[in-house]
């Protein structure tokens, strides 16, 4: 729970929101005391083994450190004292008298200054820009923060949280961490009048991340997180997405489970333009991070039919019971995983299949004709009209196309995707390595 209570403290911060503690339960220092004299051990253990002369080290030694937070944790009085001065106020305890207390907490309720810093940013770029507060008087006490976020309020929602910050300050680095094997993007769909819709994606491959066993417990535990900030030409954050992923199961389920990838899928609307996707993950069991930025243009709509981008499929779930109305990732009732890998291995049985979504314009009268084409280094090695089916009840043909790999030679192939609808034409492609077996 130490990660939801620092949460608390950033939201009553940011909420200008002061906390006045009372322990109820009056002088009473029982588990104070069983708190120190765990402290006291401690210590005392860490003492001893300093002076050993003969190389050894005791248990006691060894489980020092996890006795001192035990200590620190018996400590009730030690959360609602972090609460309370976290946020500029106080804890009322260790007293059978609240009224000086409560007293003070008037006085401090109804007579105090109030100091608001507008830095005037010209750029809100999302980086970590730190503040002091100093004063000429000795006997006056300030409650500040160190420092904010440069987000717009709309973006930053009511609260940065706690797994934010690590990964805010990742995107800030030079250069850019590179200790996770990840991958991200954005996916055009459908164009609109004045803004577009996309999906931005975020898989990182589990067989690269830290997962830590329990023997006693005969579980395993690993975390990782994930945040996406969306700038636009001018390097001003105008989105913000990220992701917590905790993960625990049997240790017999860790093969398996690396196996598998972590798909982040949220959708953006944007309207015409030049931006960048910052991206960064951290797994929290290794404390590794990685970090990558990603160009994204968004072309002004033009009449006639358009395409969305071509995506590569991972996986293909039919009759999905739970498919949400606007997640463009459908077709024929099932429910699509696509893949940022842009590779598929030629073995028996195995597909490459892309995903796409044909938006015809319902002022023309002729139907939407497609035309797929497989290119090696320029050079075409397949191409055929593919018959699309009627447009859905939003205007959409979402389809699917895909080829046995295992008859196609080894290569990096450009699979373009060429629609037209009377005069009007629109195409995509994407590329894709075809590798041998291992």
């Amino acid at each position: 729970l130490d990660e939801p209570f620092r949460s608390v403290l950033s939201t009553a911060n940011r909420a200008n929101v002061t906390f006045y503690a009372v322990d109820t339960r009056g002088v009473g220092a029982a588990s104070n005391e069983s708190a120190a004299e765990q402290m006291r051990r401690a210590a005392n253990i860490t003492a001893e083994d300093v002076t050993r002369t003969d190389g050894q080290v005791s248990k006691d030694a060894i489980l020092a450190a996890d006795t001192a937070e035990l200590s620190m944790r018996n400590n009730v009085q030690l959360p609602l004292r972090d609460l309370s001065e976290s946020t500029g106020g106080f804890l009322v305890g260790e007293t059978n008298d609240l009224r000086p207390a409560l007293r003070q907490v008037s006085e401090e309720v109804n007579s105090y200054y109030e100091i608001a810093y507008s830095p005037g940013l010209e750029s809100y770029d999302g980086r970590f820009r730190k503040t002091q507060v100093a004063l000429s008087r000795k006997d006056v006490r300030v409650h500040a923060r160190n420092g904010y976020f440069a987000l717009p309020a709309n973006v930053r929602g009511p609260a940065v949280l706690p797994y934010e910050f690590a990964l805010l300050k990742a995107l800030a680095s030079v250069p850019l961490p590179k200790e996770v094997e990840f991958r991200s993007a954005a996916v055009r769909f459908q164009p609109g009048d004045g803004a577009t819709h996309g999906t931005v994606l975020i898989e990182v491959p589990l067989n690269g991340i830290a997962f830590t066993p329990n023997e006693t417990k005969g579980i395993y535990k690993a975390r990782l997180s994930a945040v996406a900030l969306i700038k636009n030409q001018a390097g001003e954050v105008v989105q913000k997405f990220s992701r917590d992923l905790p993960l625990s199961g049997p240790i017999a389920q860790i093969p398996q489970v690396k196996g598998g990838n972590f798909i982040y899928k949220e959708q953006l609307e944007l309207p015409p333009g030049r931006y960048t996707i910052e991206a960064a993950v951290m797994d929290h069991e290794a404390n590794k991070f990685a970090a990558r930025k990603t160009a994204l243009v968004i072309p002004a709509k033009s009449r006639g039919v358009a395409i969305s981008g071509l995506c590569l499929v991972r996986n293909y779930q039919p009759n999905a019971k739970d498919l949400q109305p606007d997640d463009p990732f459908q077709f024929q009732g099932g429910r699509i995983t696509p893949t940022l890998s842009g590779a598929v291995y030629a073995v028996a049985g195995s597909q490459l299949s892309t995903f796409f979504v044909v938006y015809p314009d319902p002022s023309i009268p002729e139907k939407p004709q497609l035309v797929i084409e497989y290119l090696v280094d320029g050079r075409s090695v397949g191409k055929g009209e593919v018959p699309l089916p009627p447009a859905d009840a939003r205007g959409r043909i979402p389809y699917v196309m895909s080829s046995p790999a295992a008859n196609m030679p080894p290569a990096t192939y450009q699979v373009k995707a060429v629609v037209k609808q009377g005069q009007s034409m629109a195409e995509e492609s994407a590329f894709v390595t075809i590798s041998a077996p291992k």
